[in-house]
């Protein structure tokens, strides 16, 4: 988790599950929820954690079902996710150049890959 000790992982390791656990429940109902509406319901979860709590979820479920899961994490003012899931998704060999149509394409991935 980007430049995070394996001492800080550890201290978040609960707020990892529980962003895990939400964001995977909005995949299995095929809806998104906003970065605010999770900052509500997981101490701990602001500006400075977001990115590399998102980006270890994905990366995982990326090694696990060949989906960004974090596609379902947006901001409220704009329907999409923050610069980091993009610079996250190039990382990982994705290629685009309509963010925003990229990211659509990747939340239906994420839902069909988390349909029961």
């Amino acid at each position: 988790m980007d430049g995070w000790t394996d001492e800080t992982k550890l201290r978040h390791r609960d707020m990892i599950a529980a962003v895990r656990e939400i964001i995977t429940d909005c995949a299995r109902a095929n809806h998104t929820i906003t970065y605010g509406a999770i900052r509500q319901r997981v101490d701990g979860f602001n500006f400075r954690t977001e990115g590399p709590v998102l980006g270890a979820i994905s990366a995982e479920t990326y090694a696990d079902r060949g989906v960004m899961i974090s596609a379902v994490v947006v901001d409220s003012a704009f329907g999409l996710p923050g610069e980091g899931f993009f610079e996250l998704a190039r990382s990982l060999n994705y290629t685009f150049d309509d963010p925003a149509t990229f990211h659509s394409d990747e939340l239906e991935r994420v839902f069909e890959a988390y349909r029961p």
